[in-house]
C-alpha cells in the first residue's frame, strides 16, 4: 500500500448531490462539528443536500505505467444531510 498523504485531508466532489470525502477525521467529536458546520452551511445555500463520507485513511496506489488507483479503504461514517434536516 502506498499512502500518498499522513494526516487530515479532504476532496471535494462537485455534482447534483456533492460529496464530500475526509480521510483521518475519525473523533467522533471532530466529526459532530464538521456535521453541525455543513447544516449550518445549508441553511443558507442552495444546495439540497451533501454526502459527507469520512475514511479512516487514504490508500492511493501507484502503478508502474504511470497511473493510479484506490486501494481498499475503511469507511468510518457515511452521511447525507440535507437541507430538509439541516434546521
Amino acid at each position: 500500500m502506498d499512502r500518498i498523504h499522513v494526516g487530515k485531508i479532504y476532496f471535494a466532489r462537485p455534482g447534483r448531490q456533492p460529496q464530500i470525502l475526509l480521510y483521518e477525521v475519525t473523533d467522533p467529536t471532530e466529526i459532530a462539528k464538521i456535521e453541525d458546520i455543513t447544516r449550518r452551511a445549508l441553511e443558507v445555500n442552495k444546495i439540497p443536500s451533501v454526502e459527507l463520507v469520512f475514511y479512516e485513511k487514504q490508500n492511493w496506489q501507484f502503478s508502474e505505467n504511470g497511473g493510479g488507483s484506490r486501494g481498499s479503504e475503511i469507511i468510518v461514517k457515511r452521511i447525507i444531510i440535507s437541507r430538509e434536516t439541516a434546521t
